[in-house]
């Protein structure tokens, strides 16, 4: 299939490749196809690239690259979403969404990261009902 985007060109990928967020995200419920963009250049960042809006994307990292002791939270109906069991989580990764303001520090939302099957290829942005972390955690927290 053919995906046109307006930051990465066209993009060519088989539908096997395309991501299904079956609630959509919060403030985007009507995006639920996203393709992941992964550039030798850019590594570690995952463009997830929306199917349906061309000039929707969002940049992501995964969280051990933010926080090496991560503890990913999934409630049952995320794991009835992402269709794994309480001790399943091997198959599973776990981005956060990076926010780049136009003045100060990127962020990194680890209080609510994407979480995507892999195998399956469905995905949840997964909020905590905590706050062991920040949906702002300072990306490099020495700057300023």
């Amino acid at each position: 299939m053919r995906i046109e985007t307006n930051s990465f060109g066209p993009i060519e990928c088989a539908e096997e490749d395309v991501i299904h967020f079956p609630q959509g995200l919060p403030g985007f419920e009507y995006e639920t196809a996203f393709v992941a963009i992964e550039r030798p250049h850019s590594q570690p960042v995952v463009f997830l690239q929306s199917v349906q809006t061309p000039g929707l994307f969002f940049v992501t990292l995964p969280v051990e690259t933010i926080d090496g002791g991560y503890h990913l939270k999934l409630s049952d109906e995320y794991r009835r979403i992402l269709g794994i069991a309480e001790e399943a989580t091997r198959d599973l990764l776990t981005l956060a969404i990076v926010c780049m303001p136009d003045a100060g520090i990127p962020t990194a939302n680890l209080l609510g990261p994407i979480v995507v099957h892999r195998t399956a290829r469905v995905a949840v942005q997964a909020v905590r009902d905590d706050t062991a972390y920040s949906a702002s955690q300072p990306l490099f927290p020495g700057a300023a």
